[in-house]
């Protein structure tokens, strides 16, 4: 099966999930349904399996439980065939996936110990813990509602590729552990700005993080079933196939750059289940009165101050005159 048709599966799965559930998108990294209460970090991959043909393995993670974190439920262990893109160069192994689900322009923010919270229905300020006021998906008790997507579902990107890391310094696979800071777990910290991220690249050998750059080569798409962004997500930041960039070796505060070894960028699947192809050159940094995007802090509120790509991943940016 082509990339572009499993994106079309995984859209059309998720149209599936938001009719059965009164129009709710999953949790971007939290419980399985919006009715009950399971392990805080499960991807909404792990959510969508009864709506992409995987009903016995959501039966079977119902069953027998598990925490997507430690991969405990062998049910995890053997990933969906359809969240490995044919281009892949480093499939094989245990929990894998391409594919991930949009955080949208906001940096995803998860402050240090944040597991240990006992969830229930009752926690209502688990959010604290995982703000982000831009994305289709998002962490915690919290779910997006389909009309919440005033942007329109046909201008609003809801998952993309990254590449699998390999266990070695590569933009595509590697996370840097820096270029982005967040003191209080929540937001970047002031003056931030993804050009900080962007310059990690290495000038002199392409495809490569700088020389000395402490990183992880062993997250991205290593755990399906765990909703943390250096496993599953991506945000609309960075153009494709740029660097990624967290603020600690746990997990912490991240902006995470969509991949793939297509040529040239990267295949997404919008929030109506269409598919397209996004360029690495994708405008990124174009902001009202002329100045640089990417040298610009996140907005909460607003159109996204990170060119189309920004405005695609916005739920509601108002930026549909742009696009």
């Amino acid at each position: 099966m082509q990339c572009t048709n499993k994106l079309k599966q995984i859209g059309l799965g998720l149209q599936n999930y938001a009719d059965a559930n009164d129009g709710y998108f999953p949790a971007g990294c939290g419980k399985f349904t919006k009715q009950a209460v399971s392990w805080a970090n499960t991807s909404c991959f792990v959510m969508l399996c009864p709506y992409v043909e995987e009903s016995a393995r959501y039966t079977q993670i119902l069953a027998t439980g598990g925490n997507p974190m430690s991969n405990q439920n062998a049910a995890y262990k053997d990933a969906p065939d359809y969240l490995i893109c044919p281009s892949e160069a480093n499939p094989d192994g245990d929990w894998r996936s391409n594919y991930c689900a949009s955080y949208a322009d906001w940096p995803d923010t998860f402050p240090a110990g944040h597991v240990s919270v006992v969830m229930s229905s009752s926690h209502g300020n688990y959010n604290d813990y995982c703000f982000n006021p831009r994305a289709p998906f998002i962490s915690g008790l919290k779910f997006v509602k389909m009309s919440a997507i005033t942007d329109g579902l046909s201008n609003t990107v809801g998952f993309s590729e990254r590449v699998i890391a390999s266990g070695k310094n590569s933009i595509k696979g590697s996370i840097a552990l820096s270029g982005i800071s967040s003191s209080d777990g929540k937001r970047p910290d002031s003056g931030w700005s993804p050009s900080v991220c962007a310059a990690l690249r290495d000038t002199q050998m392409q495809g490569l993080l700088q020389s000395g750059v402490s990183r992880s080569d062993t997250w991205t798409g290593c755990q399906w079933a765990d909703g943390r962004v250096q496993f599953t997500g991506f945000n609309t930041i960075l153009p494709p196939n740029s660097p990624t960039c967290a603020d600690r070796s746990d997990y912490g505060t991240i902006v995470a750059s969509a991949s793939s070894n297509h040529s040239g960028g990267v295949n997404v699947a919008r929030l109506d289940g269409s598919v397209s192809f996004i360029s690495e050159t994708i405008d990124t940094s174009s902001y009202p009165g002329g100045s640089n995007g990417l040298e610009q802090y996140p907005v909460e509120a607003g159109p996204s101050r990170y060119g189309v790509w920004g405005a695609l991943g916005s739920i509601d940016g108002g930026e549909t005159d742009t696009l």
